[in-house]
């Protein structure tokens, strides 16, 4: 055993009987001085600590503290633990909310749906005059200046929520819907497809037109003949409602 190896013994047991300590310090005079060094301090503080008076009742309280301490954390573990689940419950039922909340649909989808919805119309063979579809477009401060063709129905309608014009027109190969917007404002052009249908929704001062017609209807002469018709300027193009 060297000298460093003896005094860490030493400094962790300063009464040590091992014959190999009891060698190391019969041999090393400086070694045998740290021995009693340490052994005088452990004699010092077992002095001190005899002299201090301890409570009766100091185990009893040790044990109630180390007790309510446990008590503390094992509540506020179980504290975290609800706060985490309600956390991820929270999260799980954002998520799954938004996955299950129904999707609004489009304008396109809005206009195709109203005009499945309204399809007697179309079987309506009424001779709308020009004076009577402008008493339908007063109230959106918009006029027809010039006829737009055979128009066998027209009347104020509701498409999401803003009120319209709903109008059946003669096309080529069958009756065509249009359906004036005001409110319902669109950038560009946006193409509807349906099983049934072909059709646009077109950009207007006011907010926007969509027709309608079967498959294969030539809706570009229909779009041309209102569009020159309508002046958006009558009252000042502001929807009245």
């Amino acid at each position: 055993m060297n000298c460093l190896e003896f005094r860490r013994r030493i400094t962790a047991e300063p009464v040590c009987s091992d014959a190999e300590v009891e060698l190391h310090r019969r041999m090393c005079r400086s070694c045998a001085a740290f021995a009693r060094r340490q052994q005088g301090f452990e004699r010092q503080l077992r002095s001190v600590i005899k002299r201090i008076n301890t409570p009766d009742t100091l185990g009893a309280r040790i044990l109630l503290r180390q007790g309510t301490a446990a008590t503390h954390l094992h509540r506020a573990r179980r504290t975290r633990l609800f706060a985490a689940a309600a956390t991820v419950l929270l999260s799980v039922g954002l998520v799954f909310g938004v996955a299950m909340a129904p999707a609004t649909p489009s304008l396109a989808q809005t206009v195709v749906a109203h005009v499945n919805g309204e399809l007697h119309h179309l079987t309506d063979r009424n001779a709308v005059k020009l004076a009577q579809l402008n008493d339908v477009f007063a109230r959106y401060g918009t006029a027809l200046t010039q006829g737009i063709g055979t128009v066998h129905y027209a009347g104020a309608c509701t498409i999401r929520k803003y009120s319209g014009v709903h109008m059946v027109l003669q096309g080529e190969k069958g009756v065509v819907t249009v359906l004036f917007m005001p409110r319902e404002h669109r950038l560009m052009r946006t193409p509807i497809m349906d099983r049934r249908f072909d059709g646009v929704i077109v950009p207007t001062p006011v907010g926007s037109m969509a027709i309608v017609g079967e498959r294969g209807e030539p809706l570009g002469e229909i779009e041309q003949r209102i569009g020159q018709a309508l002046n958006y300027s009558a009252g000042k193009g502001e929807t009245r409602i």
